[in-house]
Order: C-alpha cells, then structure tokens, then sequence
C-alpha cells in the first residue's frame, strides 16, 4: 500500500524551484542532493513499499496493540498537510515538520516515530496551524480545510479517502473508543473505521451510506460531540460521498484530491536517446516493455503511477555524453571516470546490533588522458545520521582525496579508504551514496554504496561481468593466507585484512585474477523520470 507514501513525495516537491535545488544548509548538504535522497527512497521498493505491505502488516511494533502502519502513513500525511496556509505568510503544509511535533495533542499516538524513523525528509518550514479534531464543529473544520486550500467536495473527499485505512485506537482517545459504540480490535483497543481496515477501498464509504457493517465507523457512530466525519460527510447532504461509492470514482477521487492530479496510463515502452559532446543525437532507441513499480506479491501497489522501464547498452561511441529519456529528462553519461563497485568494499563495525562506524576501501578509474597531475581525484560519501528532536535522519557527507593505485590499459585506478561514524552514536540503516570527482569539471556517476553481510563484503558484484584479462602486471605484496581465504570463499572482513596496504593488495590481486579490460560499458537501468548508470570495465 504505497499510496500514502507517494503523496508525500509529490507534494513535497510541488513548489520547489529549480534555483532553491543549489541552497546548502548547515551541514554543507544541498536542497538538490536531498531531493536525489527522497526520489532513491521513493524508487527503492525495500526502502518504503516493504513496510506497508501488506496493509495489515504493523512493522516497528508490537503486533498485538493493533497499530497498522499503513494507516499511519495515510495519517502523518493528513496531519503534515492539512496545516497549510495557502493565504500566507507560505508556512505549514506537506514541510516535514511534523517530524517535531510527535508531542502536538492532535499527533498522540506512535505514528509518528513508526513511520517517519530511519527515513529522509527535507524539512522546510514550521507548520501555521493546528490539525482539525474530532470534537471540532463543521465551521471549525471547514475553515481549517479552507486555509491549507481545500474546498468543501476536496474535504469530504480526503476525510472519505484518509479513512479507509485503520481506525481510533483507545489508548489515545478514551472519550472516542469505550467499546459501547462498536467492537475494538488489539490490545490498544482499536476501533476501525470499516470493515476492511487493511483494504484501501470504498468499503467505508458504502457502509456509511447503507448503514451496514460499521456504519461509518467510530467517528460516525461514536459520542455525539465527536462526530467529526458524519458532520463532514453530511454537509452536502451526501453529494460527495455518493459520488464516491464506485469503487473506481473512489480510487480516482482519492489520488486526484490529495495529490492535484489524476491517475493516467503510463507508456507502453519508453525512447531515450545519446547525445555526443558535439550535440549529435544517437537514436532513437527504445527500453524493454514497462512494468509497475514497485510490485510487492505481484501486486502493483503504486496506483500506477510509476514504471520500470529497464535497457541494457553497450556504448562504443567514447564521444556520448548524454542520456535523454521521455525527450523531458537528461541526465549525463561520464565514460572518463567511474567507480568500480567490484572493487570497492565496506565493512560495518556495530555495537551489539547497532551499527555505529562504516569503513569504505574506493576504486575509481580514470581515463589516462585525463589530467592528474596538479588536482587529485576526491571521493564524497552521503550518508544519513540522526539529528536532535526527530527520528528523522539528516544527511552528512565525507570526502577523501584519492591516490594512484595502477594503470589498467587505457584507464589510471585510483583509490581511497575513508569512514563515517564517531563509533558509538548509531548510524540509520540507509543506503549510503558516493560519487568520485576531478575538479570542477569530471564528476562519475553517483553509485550507492557497495553493500555486503556485516563485516564482510562479496566480491565481485553480482552486477558485473568480467572479461578475460587483456593486460597483467606483478604481483604486488600481499599477505598470503588472508587473500586466499577471501579468493576462495569470495567474502572478505576489514577486520581481516586488516591495515590499508594488506586491503589495497588484496583489491589488486582481485584485478589481476578477474581480469580488467580496455573497454569501457556501461549498464542502465532506466525508469521515467530518473536513471541510474552503472559504468564498469568490461
């Protein structure tokens, strides 16, 4: 169910210019870079998807209170959003400010913590006003609606699509859930809103109207002074809700009013074409056959509202500099410097099950041509760490300037061994990034970082063919017995290997072995809006 989680990323980034892309905040990290940080949650299905799917599934709790975390996405999205002020002064609304306000009366409840821990989010603002409550009349709420910018069918449509996912537990709203009104569920005593809480469905809407199961719910059917949404839905005399008991006039209602647009079909295939430096263009060409995205138990849980367009290319053209998909997004192609996954590690060092330090060993390679002579090639690592007042995490950054290792045929390997973490704070599992640059002008591809078990790393990547060798130079020193382990079982620890001169013998030994050609390749994986290249030898 990634319907609530889409929402915020869309309107998160409506509004933002693409001059505000280049501010820096205190920690050197610019508004651009965390927008790249929420479009990879966004595109990873483990990072997002697997939480909420399925609906029922309660993921960072105690499976018996009956906390369901879908319904807390739908929840902090409302409850972030519905505190604009469209009139001025521009604060409030979808800002991620929520994140330090888990104390606010109308945020009791874990939901706060459950969904937003370990996530990024760019906080931008304060919210302006308060969240509308349950004991709030009609002319409170629809002028609460009406500042964050709704009319009246959008709040009844919101409050109709926002409630069909979980319920009112107990725990938080004793006055609401005495189990007079109707059953609870859970040690925390929830009161659903329909009869299929984990369903993201009209279910809600038509027992409301029909009077069966749970007639609405409990703020339908609860205390009179809490009433909330049968004051809501009955403002209109039921125009709005009526119009919604389709189950496909539900769904487009839904993404239409939250989100400011409606579902559409996504391409079939997408085209995309190469531009050289000289600004010629090498195509048209087309991606293998779209499919949903993300799919989790071959369902798509994305509304279709995203698609894997996948493509694998072969670049024999040095000249290509340019990727353009969709003839609406660009990105660059960089064929002189990139990083190379197989030959680049990182070990976890951890503190119980808390990991508190990351150790980096970087292999980048240059083309000889290229000069680095006066300016060494520098690698840059983003990672995410906690910040004070919130369970969100910021993001920090860490560079290391990178030193001559090899000559590979028409390619100079560079590497540079760096960590994060100060060793006991604990640092949020999520992906790191680097990217390695010369100057101002050569910058490879950003690549996620090499990932493995704890304390060991898999070589190579699976990823990535080798070819047979084409050039070959001495061994260098090495340390005998570790690297054999490590070329035997293809897992090697740090902690292992143990100084950086042993850890740099073994990633060239490992050159020498796969072999490293001459050719440079690159594999795409594609989707509309984004791509993200991944460039080795081949």
């Amino acid at each position: 169910m990634l319907f609530p989680i889409l929402l915020i990323f869309f309107l998160l980034f409506q509004g933002l210019k693409s001059a505000d892309l280049g501010l820096v905040d205190a920690n050197g990290i610019t508004l651009g870079e965390k927008v790249e940080a929420l479009e990879r949650q966004l595109l990873d299905p483990n990072a997002l998807s697997v939480v909420v799917s399925p609906c029922s599934s309660n993921f960072h709790d105690d499976p018996l209170r009956g906390e369901q975390h879908s319904a807390e996405w739908v929840r902090i999205v409302f409850h972030d959003m519905v505190t604009a002020n469209v009139a001025g002064p521009g604060l409030g609304g979808l800002d991620a400010s929520i994140g330090f306000e888990s104390d606010r009366s109308e945020n009791k409840g874990i939901f706060v913590n459950n969904t937003l821990g370990g996530c990024i989010f760019i906080y931008v603002g304060s919210d302006w006003n308060r969240v509308p409550s349950p004991s709030d009349s009609l002319a409170v709420a629809t002028a609460a609606f009406e500042k964050a910018g709704f009319s009246q069918s959008e709040m009844i449509q919101a409050v109709a699509c926002g409630h069909s996912l979980g319920g009112v537990h107990r725990t938080n709203f004793p006055d609401i859930v005495d189990g007079s009104h109707q059953p609870t569920f859970g040690t925390d005593g929830r009161a659903s809103f329909d009869s299929t809480p984990a369903v993201f469905d009209n279910v809600g809407v038509n027992e409301y109207l029909k009077g069966t199961g749970l007639k609405g719910g409990p703020l339908v059917v609860g205390p009179k002074s809490t009433q909330s949404d049968l004051r809501i839905f009955a403002s209109d005399d039921n125009v709005t809700v009526t119009a919604m008991s389709d189950a496909k006039s539900f769904e487009n209602n839904c993404f239409s009013t939250i989100t400011g647009h409606s579902t559409s079909s996504m391409p079939a295939t997408a085209s995309y074409y190469y531009e050289t430096d000289r600004g010629k263009d090498i195509g048209p060409q087309t991606s293998q056959q779209g499919a949903p995205y993300p799919v989790v138990n071959n369902t798509d849980i994305g509304f279709g509202t995203i698609s894997n367009y996948a493509f694998h290319d072969t670049l024999t053209n040095a000249n290509i500099a340019n990727i353009t998909i969709q003839k609406s997004y660009s990105a660059p192609i960089n064929q002189k410097i990139f990083i190379l996954p197989s030959q680049s590690f990182r070990n976890q060092v951890s503190n119980g099950n808390t990991v508190v330090n990351k150790q980096y060993v970087v292999r980048a390679a240059l083309l000889n041509t290229l000069d680095t002579s006066s300016t060494a090639p520098t690698v840059k690592v983003w990672y995410p760490s906690a910040q004070t007042g919130t369970v969100m995490t910021k993001i920090l950054s860490k560079t290391a300037t990178m030193r001559l290792k090899t000559t590979l045929g028409l390619y100079t390997i560079f590497q540079a061994v760096l960590s994060v973490g100060d060793g006991v704070t604990a640092l949020p599992g999520i992906t790191d990034i680097l990217q390695v640059t010369l100057g101002s002008a050569q910058a490879s591809a950003k690549s996620t970082a090499p990932q493995g078990e704890l304390g060991s790393v898999l070589f190579p990547s699976p990823l990535l063919t080798h070819h047979t060798a084409t050039t070959s130079q001495a061994n260098p020193p090495h340390h005998d017995e570790k690297l054999e382990k490590a070329e035997e079982t293809g897992y090697i620890s740090l902690a292992d290997l143990g100084d950086e001169n042993t850890q740099s013998d073994y990633a060239v030994r490992h050159d020498e072995k796969e072999g490293v050609g001459k050719t440079a390749a690159m594999m795409l994986l594609g989707s509309v809006p984004r791509f993200a290249p991944r460039i080795t030898l081949a």
